[in-house]
């Protein structure tokens, strides 16, 4: 890569990291009511698709780079555990992505009557929650599953919540926490697949959970599987910096 190319792609990280921090501030101002709801609507709209212009640049400099799978030196258990900025980075940008298809799953763009919502209806206010809001999430999927034990997006979404716990509790060092916590991101994943092993949300959540973990060939399979049962547009572009990354 030349100086002009490295140079250009610092850019780019930063303004990546720049947007990532601004829509983080913007729900934080929305839930706080110090914005209104349509500049609210329309500044997200605009961080959101300048975020996925600026992930697309960043992946088409990286790919003159790339290194090759054999090349790939495998983490240490000690670095396993930095992997929360990773998480975060692809829960700010999944989390609202994610909710935002959920409408194209079926779902009306008006959700009233808090008491005589689907559990689906619930589902898509638990993924609006953002990752802000872990610990409300943990609690509104659990309520869909007290309701209906077989939803696979609860199971899907409560795993990932978790998840992001996990990586919150690793980076402040507290490694018990995450150690009874991971297992339990796993199991809703593993339920969300026994109840529909076609369901492309989980096999997503669990590929990057997997090179989270240095677990490369089993991160590769599961996108392997992600790509046969035909995934949704966005699904693909959210997981594709990690396919560059792990080169299957």
């Amino acid at each position: 890569m030349s100086s002009t190319e490295s140079d250009k792609l610092s850019t780019l990280r930063s303004e990546h990291d720049f947007l990532l921090v601004s829509l983080r501030d913007l729900d934080a101002e929305n839930e706080a009511g110090d914005i209104d709801p349509d500049d609210f609507d329309e500044l997200k709209n605009a961080y959101t698709a300048r975020a996925a212009k600026v992930i697309r640049e960043i992946k088409s400099l990286e790919e003159g780079s790339k290194p090759k799978k054999s090349e790939t030196v495998e983490r240490s258990g000690s670095q396993k555990l930095v992997w929360f900025i990773g998480l975060a980075t692809f829960a700010v940008v999944a989390g609202y992505v994610l909710a935002q298809a959920t409408g194209e799953r079926g779902l009306g763009d008006e959700l009233t009557g808090g008491i005589n919502r689907t559990p689906r209806e619930q589902v898509l206010v638990c993924q609006n929650l953002g990752p802000n809001r872990v610990q409300e999430s943990l609690e509104c999927y659990q309520d869909v599953l007290d309701v209906d034990p077989d939803n696979v997006e609860a199971h899907t979404y409560r795993g990932w919540a978790l998840v992001l716990v996990v990586g919150s509790a690793q980076q402040g060092g507290d490694t018990e926490a995450a150690e009874i916590l991971l297992p339990q991101a796993k199991a809703h994943f593993e339920r969300a697949i026994a109840i529909d092993p076609e369901f492309p949300d989980v096999r997503a959540f669990r590929s990057v959970v997997f090179e989270a973990e240095g677990e490369f060939q089993r991160a590769c399979e599961e996108l392997a599987i992600l790509d046969s049962v035909n995934p949704p547009p966005f699904i693909d572009e959210l997981t594709q910096p990690l396919r560059d990354r792990l080169a299957c």
